[in-house]
């Protein structure tokens, strides 16, 4: 049933709007090639009707058909090579050796996003290179996600179970051996490599940043079905999506030149792939902020010491917490209790004041503080004056072993008034003395 010339444009504009798909005028042969089919199943003669009944389903149903009609599903395992040649000698090495700087004793995460990955197969040929380049493989945090606008190939991938043709596309059978177990009617990946993927239902047209940050992206073959303005959206939103030092790999036949200004191309071996510019507002939109927010890092602050420094932040707080978390805990008990009675002991001079402004003390009270502080100073200061002594105990001082004569004296005199040391004056005592010695 041939498409109509007033019918294609409503097709192509419905399409549009449903997966972001542009198709041109060229493209005839191919909607009626996969939406005949639909339109015969439903009992439809004619594509208006299609579109108006698929607008009509609540379910979606329909929409989900035409979407999966529409949709090139194209792929097969290490589809092209050049990309997982660059996963395994290039892009995988450097990105590890810049994350074990970071993760020096923490498990190491690894994000990778397929977008866009149909049934499956870029997933698991992700997952199996990183199983072949990464010997202790179990040391590190990996989650590839792929996503797709499509529930059918979501669910086929999500399942992983594929034929006979579809396996021998592009596997050798050494991988498919090690890597798949033998099903009735094909095969099925391991739950060593399946354990690796997740599988989500995504329109690229949508806002898909909430999806998280990845350390590399896969969109391969996407964009050429897009319009120029949606390409330039796609582009800057895969950016934000994007570690600052992460990597992007299109489609061989793709390039980013002129529609996502934040990247630049690289050349290894006989591939190209994609990293953000240094001064991207996406690759440094991090670094702004964190030097907003955090002491001792200042606007000349090198932007590689800044998201090492802001790397360490993250990633080692959890760590520092749990190790002394008991005695950590003691320890501000402790001082938030040494604090609260040093504001108490502080707060008692203030109140006081207080009072007294307020008239709330009287000046009874007032003389009765000040009349204790001054009993208080006399009890706490050592006499001044020197204690005031008998002759009797000057004389046993000085000579211990006085003659009996002079004992006999000092009885005598024991009532004699008492002198002040350091200061020499006559008595009574000194002329007795001084006509003894006479006689």
């Amino acid at each position: 049933m041939e498409i109509k010339q007033e019918e294609y444009k409503i097709l192509c504009d419905y399409i549009y709007k449903i997966s972001g798909i542009h198709l041109d005028e060229s493209k005839g042969y191919l909607l009626e090639t996969r939406l005949k089919p639909i339109l015969l199943s439903n009992g439809l003669d004619d594509y208006t009707k299609l579109i108006n009944s698929a607008k009509s389903d609540k379910t979606r149903k329909l929409q989900e058909k035409i979407i999966d009609a529409i949709s090139t599903n194209e792929t097969f395992f290490f589809r092209d090579k050049t990309p997982f040649n660059l996963l395994q000698h290039k892009i995988i090495p450097d990105l590890l050796d810049k994350r074990h700087k970071l993760y020096k004793s923490n498990k190491i995460p690894l994000k990778i996003l397929s977008a866009a990955c149909s049934t499956g197969q870029e997933v698991y040929s992700i997952a199996i290179t990183l199983i072949e380049v990464i010997p202790n493989i179990q040391n590190y945090d990996i989650n590839i996600m792929g996503i797709d606008i499509a529930d059918d190939v979501i669910a086929k991938a999500s399942y992983g179970k594929y034929n006979k043709f579809e396996v021998e596309r592009g596997m050798e059978q050494r991988t498919l051996k090690k890597y798949f177990n033998k099903v009735e009617d094909g095969w099925r990946i391991n739950d060593r490599v399946r354990s690796m993927a997740n599988f989500k239902k995504v329109n690229l047209m949508d806002n898909i940043t909430n999806l998280g940050v990845f350390d590399i992206i896969f969109c391969r073959n996407v964009a050429i079905y897009f319009r120029y303005n949606d390409k330039v959206k796609l582009f800057k939103k895969l950016a934000g999506m994007m570690e600052p030092d992460g990597y992007l790999i299109v489609g061989g036949s793709e390039s980013l030149s002129g529609i996502a200004p934040d990247f630049k191309a690289n050349h290894y071996l006989n591939g190209i792939f994609y990293s953000l510019k240094s001064d991207s507002p996406e690759a440094t939109k991090e670094v702004k902020l964190f030097k907003a927010i955090t002491p001792g890092i200042t606007n000349s602050t090198p932007v590689k010491k800044v998201r090492k420094a802001k790397k360490t932040i993250e990633n080692r707080p959890q760590k520092l917490t749990i190790k002394n978390d008991t005695k950590f805990t003691t320890k501000i008990k402790t001082l938030n209790r040494l604090k609260k009675k040093q504001d108490k002991v502080s707060e008692i001079p203030t109140q006081l004041n207080v009072k007294i402004k307020k008239n709330e003390v009287s000046e009874e009270q007032i003389s009765e503080m000040n009349n204790s502080q001054a009993e208080d100073k006399k009890q706490n200061v050592e006499p001044v004056e020197e204690k005031k002594k008998t002759y009797r105990q000057i004389l046993a001082e000085k000579n211990q072993n006085t003659n009996p004569l002079l004992l006999s004296i000092q009885n005598k005199t024991s009532n004699s008034k008492p002198l002040v040391l350091g200061k020499k004056e006559k008595s009574s005592g000194d002329s007795l003395l001084s006509k003894l010695n006479e006689k």
